[in-house]
């Protein structure tokens, strides 16, 4: 018996509490990880961009404010690019902190879970 478990690369011990083996645990927990980053990134784009609108600033304004080409914003706010060094500057020339970004981001990604625990948001899981 043991043997059969073995040479299925499977054993009772590699069963989570989900009974899911510890290579599909850990499959899925990357798979968690890797949309947790792409919610990131588009929150960041979204929030540069609402700062900017909220400013008053175009995209021009920022550039030329920042030392980049119009393109290198549009491509953080499309989330196209995400290189700190343009974060940073980009932040520099609308005079806000990218730690300050980073926390409404942070935030905005906290409220969004709670709205899902309480099922006031569909499930992107359950959505696939």
């Amino acid at each position: 018996m043991a043997a059969a478990a073995i040479t299925m690369g499977v054993t009772m011990s590699d069963k989570s509490g989900d009974g899911l083996s510890q290579e599909e645990a850990a499959r899925k927990a990357e798979a968690d990880r890797k949309r947790l980053d792409e919610m990131r990134s588009q929150m960041v784009a979204i929030k540069i961009k609402e700062e900017r609108t909220f400013k008053k600033m175009s995209q021009d304004d920022v550039a030329d404010a920042a030392g980049l080409k119009r393109w290198n914003v549009g491509d953080v706010e499309q989330n196209r690019s995400m290189a700190l060094p343009t974060l940073w500057r980009i932040c520099d020339a609308m005079e806000i902190n990218l730690s300050v970004i980073l926390s409404r981001v942070d935030r905005a990604i906290k409220e969004r879970e709670e709205e899902r625990r309480l099922g006031l948001v569909s499930d992107p899981e359950s959505d696939a």
